[in-house]
């Protein structure tokens, strides 16, 4: 397995990234012609030069960000325009160190009149009375550079100069060049004034910091900072106090003094505490409550300064819901919406039930965006103020209108990435929604590589018995070349999914399939099924904290899959398959960090002889997210003439420690552990291989790109002493 690089074409929209694709094949495809000017007439254009290759890209895509809308007003840049341009090139040009950078500009008006003027980057860009121009070319002489050779912390409290040093520029990697570290006097504020922000986070609140004094030395660019803190007495609160402008008699809401147990004050910890006490009336039915909140302060110390928290409340009328309304929906049908509402007319209005049925709107996945309003009404009738009564009058009525921006209802995909195994990948994805307005969804891939062919239809349909259970019916179809025979497989399946929270879920699945594997070529009788009808119960549970999927640095991540196949569903095989994986994340300081991960896998017959076990279905250890020293499936048990037979019990442990070499490049080392065996008596496994490993890993948009060799410690005759392999993803 491995992560594809997606380009989306949106079939319905003309996206400037299709345009521009559409235009370098273009130009590829034509052959060149004497004469013709690179660039059309009539159309604007601005160029950098002067700062590297990545950095004149770079600058020069900041003009089509303020060109957007302009171009119905003035199709060439008129002096405002320009001038924004170049005051954006040049904070970024002082952002990346260079304080002192100057310019040179050359321009040619629609008319074909040439201009060329210098600009220090400081003074207003003086352009002759109405001028235009159509081209501009802007060459960058950069100066010297700046960077932060020291920074000195005079009275820092609470935590380490390192960690404050990581508000100026990033540290922790092997590489320390100074192109790492560039100083600017906006990011010598910024990240002052982030330290300062945490320091109060720990209840500094009288924290005060002089001007940093700043030392440079102008032939090699360094520079020396030092920052001097006054941070004063530390700020707890032992007590909250709630302060109603209105009496609210028979209502359960937090009113008077009540002590808790002493705590640190800061800002996030007074808004937890007054969004609690807010939401409070919020529940009761008064949508515009409003709070102050101010310390009272109990006893002060030159270190200490006990306090009070005192939150007043201002309830304002309490409003009961009137009309809901759709407005801007399209071809969605109503009762769709309405179930995702979670409230009714005559409920109490709770603004955090409109934001989370707005999220819930959201989260059919066909709304670009969608929005929320509330406006004053007279209720329906008598009855309903009579019901008001018996229940507690609610001063007004207000009626409710969600409003929506429908998204793309087909989107077309072409995948495109890379394997050490399966070499080159590519193939394309269609993907529709809200189909028959219902929120339902189907999705086509195929994909093709060297050594596989897979095809997968999806239709899913979300709310199918609740709002957070989603089911889906499936069919799909894989031939591989595996190391030792052919797999193929087809099959369909249907599955409920239950998300449990943002990081949690569960999936109950039956899946029939056809399973096949030929082109053996054992010396030793087949160990389990070639040929088999498969209908198995999947139960599959999984919880992820990670903090980033991409690039994991803290969290874990676990996911246990139980499979049942039976001849009671309707198979001809009677199997069972138990799969664990739990993997973890630590960042030990900045720019080191430890992952590690231990993976799991028993395949059995319970009540069955050993050939009910498709060959299919037995493990094949190996490979870029396995042990990392071999192939594919070829980590494997094999039989007396060394070919690969798979496993029915392995247990895979791995972990590695990945320092950052530069802000976009890591190196790894890596030690896997694979016991494994051929049968599930040998549990845990016979066989023991170990992989030591070293790796490089460079940051992409879409995942790590990796390229990692391990060396094989207790191999067999048949095992490589090293593999490199090549992929894109994080391993686990």
């Amino acid at each position: 397995m491995f992560f594809l690089n997606r380009l989306r074409v949106l079939l319905t929209r003309r996206s400037p990234a299709v345009l521009a694709l559409c235009a370098v094949l273009s130009v590829g495809s034509l052959p060149l012609v004497a004469g013709i000017p690179a660039e059309d007439e009539g159309e604007r254009s601005f160029r950098v030069s002067g700062y590297g290759l990545f950095g004149n890209r770079a600058l020069s895509r900041i003009a089509p960000l303020l060109e957007v809308g302009e171009d119905e007003v003035d199709p060439y840049y008129a002096p405002e325009l320009l001038e924004n341009i170049l005051l954006l090139v040049h904070s970024r040009v002082e952002r990346d160190g260079y304080r002192d950078p100057s310019y040179r500009l050359e321009m040619v008006s629609p008319s074909g009149k040439e201009l060329s003027l210098d600009w220090d980057g400081r003074s207003w860009l003086e352009l002759p009375m109405g001028w235009r121009a159509q081209q501009v070319r802007l060459h960058i002489d950069r100066g010297v550079y700046h960077y932060y050779r020291s920074i000195e912390f005079i009275g820092l409290p609470h935590i380490s100069a390192d960690d404050a040093q990581a508000f100026f520029f990033p540290g922790g990697f092997i590489l320390q060049l100074n192109r790492y570290r560039p100083f600017s006097m906006a990011g010598l504020n910024s990240g002052k004034n982030n330290l300062l922000d945490e320091l109060r986070q720990y209840g500094y609140r009288d924290l005060r910091a002089a001007d940093p004094v700043v030392t440079v030395d102008s032939e090699s660019g360094a520079v020396d900072v030092e920052l001097r803190i006054e941070a004063g007495p530390r700020y707890w609160v032992s007590e909250v106090e709630v302060v109603s402008s209105e009496e609210a008699e028979g209502l359960d809401l937090p009113l008077g003094v009540r002590e808790i147990e002493s705590t640190v004050f800061s800002a996030q910890w007074q808004r937890e505490k007054v969004r609690e006490v807010l939401n409070a009336y919020y529940q009761a039915g008064f949508p515009d409550a409003s709070s102050r909140a101010e310390l009272v302060t109990l006893d002060r110390s030159d270190t200490r300064v006990d306090n009070r928290l005192r939150i007043h409340i201002q309830p304002g009328p309490r409003v009961r819901v009137g009309s809901i309304d759709f407005v801007g929906e399209g071809r969605t049908i109503d009762s769709v919406l309405h179930r995702r509402v979670g409230f009714e007319s005559g409920d109490w209005l709770n603004p955090l039930e409109l934001d989370e049925a707005r999220f819930r709107l959201g989260r059919l996945g066909i709304f670009d965006r969608t929005f929320v309003e509330t406006e004053a009404e007279e209720p329906d009738s008598e009855e309903s103020a009579e019901e008001d009564a018996s229940e507690g009058d609610a001063d007004e009525y207000r009626s409710v209108r969600f409003g929506f921006i429908e998204g793309q209802r087909l989107e077309f995909s072409l995948l495109m990435g890379y394997s050490t195994y399966e070499k080159i990948r590519g193939g394309f994805e269609v993907d529709r929604r809200n189909l028959w307005g219902r929120a339902h969804r189907d999705r086509l891939r195929v994909v093709q590589s060297f050594k596989a062919s897979s095809a997968r239809y999806t239709y899913s349909m979300p709310e199918f018995f609740g709002e957070d259970l989603t089911a889906s019916i499936e069919g799909s179809f894989l031939r591989r070349e595996e190391l030792s025979f052919r797999r193929s497989e087809w099959g369909s399946e249907f599955r409920l999914t239950k998300l449990f929270s943002g990081r949690s879920q569960a999936s109950l699945a039956y899946r029939l399939e056809s399973l096949q594997s030929s082109r053996f070529e054992f010396v030793d009788d087949i160990e389990g099924r070639t040929r088999s009808r498969v209908a198995s119960l999947n139960l599959a549970v999984s919880r992820d904290t990670r903090d980033n999927p991409l690039y994991p640095s803290r969290g874990n991540q676990s996911r246990a899959e139980l499979e049942i196949g039976s001849q009671y569903l309707g198979a001809d095989v009677n199997y069972q398959r138990l799969h664990f994986l739990h993997s973890r994340h630590w960042t030990l300081r900045d720019g080191l960090r430890v992952h590690a991960r231990l993976s799991h896998g028993i395949a059995a017959t319970l009540n069955a002889s050993n050939d009910n076990l498709p060959v299919n279905r037995r493990f094949y250890p190996g490979g870029v997210h396995s042990i990392r020293g071999y192939r594919p499936g070829a980590a494997s048990p094999v039989d007396s003439s060394g070919q690969y037979i798979g496993a029915e019990v392995y247990v895979l442990a791995q972990a590695e420690i990945e320092q950052d070499i530069s802000p976009g490049l890591a190196g790894v080392v890596f030690y896997d552990a694979l016991w494994t065996g051929r049968s599930l008596g040998d549990y845990p496994g016979d066989l023991h291989l170990n992989t030591v490993g070293l790796g490089l890993r460079y940051r992409t948009l879409v995942g790590p790109v990796r390229i990692e060799g391990g060396w094989n410690l207790d191999r067999r005759e048949i095992d490589p002493a090293f593999t490199l392999q090549l992929s894109l993803g994080f391993p686990f």
